[in-house]
This record gives C-alpha cells, structure tokens and sequence, in this order.
C-alpha cells in the first residue's frame, strides 16, 4: 500500500470521526452488552483487531522485519498491558487503546511535512486538541460526562505509543538519499 499525505489525514480523520461520531452511542453498546455479558468479549476481540492493525501498519507501512524491533515493541506493550490492568472499567481501557492508535495515524500523516523532534511534538499536540475535543464533546452529550481521568489517560496513551513509534522509527529501514 503506497501511502500518500491525502490517503493518510483521511484515515486519520475517519478514524477521529468515528470516534466522535461514537461517543453517544458507546453508553448505549456497554449496556447491551453487560446485560448479554459479551462486554468482555467484545473489548478482547477489539484489543486483537488493535493488535493486527499495529502489526499491519508496522509490517507493511514502516517495513520493520528485524526480530529485535518486534522483542523491543514487546517490552512497550508490557507496560501497555499493566497501565491497562491498573484501569478499573472495561470500556476506560478500550478508550485507552483508540487514543494510541489516534496518535500514530497522525504521526503518520504529519511525517510527510515533518521530521525529528518537530514531528513528534506536532504529533502530540494535535492529539491532545483531539483528546480535548473528546471530553469536550463528552461534556455536552446528555448521556456523557467528561472526566479530566479520560483526558490525562488519552495524553498517557499518546506518550506510550509516542515510545512505540520512536522505537520502530529507530528499527526501520532507511534507505540512503544521494548527496
């Protein structure tokens, strides 16, 4: 898949809108799935789609085949996995994972224009506008509330997979440039 700026800030964009787009809806799918008691279920089954979507953005967009970045990649997700054990609800560990995955289509969309440091800070704050624009929205749905532990759990998110993209840009090929 050749990405292209324009395919990356729709991809990007979607995956934003549907978080928002989501927001009135997610209090109504919690419930129904706690009275069926798939609520589980359907949070493992979402971390698995999550997982192949990170390895199919990190095998085939970043091209990483060394062994080592995968080892390096799994320590990360070991911290993942016990700040997501510390999360007291279901539904606040699944909003946990969409915001790392926010981060890194931005960072893939910006990194046309942008390198270094520069891209990464960009990075970041367009994230924490996204993650203001969610509990702000949160805030004004009747059915929601927005909770300033959602807003630093969603910066905690950006930072981790922050860690994971610089990892994998440290293990990615880089293919010389002449001059």
């Amino acid at each position: 898949m050749n990405l292209t700026p324009k395919k990356a800030w729709t991809l990007a964009a979607g995956y934003i809108g549907l978080i928002y787009v989501g927001l009135y809806f997610t209090p109504f799918l919690s419930t129904f799935l706690k009275e069926r008691e798939l609520l589980v279920s359907f949070i493992n089954y979402s971390y698995l789609l999550a997982g192949a979507f990170l390895f199919s953005i990190l095998y085939f967009i970043f091209k990483i085949r060394k062994p080592e970045s995968y080892g390096m990649i799994g320590v990360l997700l070991i911290f993942l996995i016990a700040a997501i054990i510390r999360m007291e609800l279901s539904t606040d560990r699944l909003h946990f994972l969409e915001h790392g995955l926010v981060y890194i289509l931005i960072y893939l969309a910006l990194r046309f224009t942008n390198s270094g440091m520069q891209l990464v800070g960009r990075s970041i704050f367009l994230c924490f506008l996204v993650a203001l624009g969610d509990e702000a929205i949160q805030g004004l749905l009747p059915n929601r509330e927005a909770e300033w532990n959602d807003f630093w759990a969603n910066v905690f998110a950006y930072y981790l997979a922050a860690g994971l993209v610089g990892i994998v840009e440290y293990f990615r090929p880089h293919y010389g440039k002449a001059g």
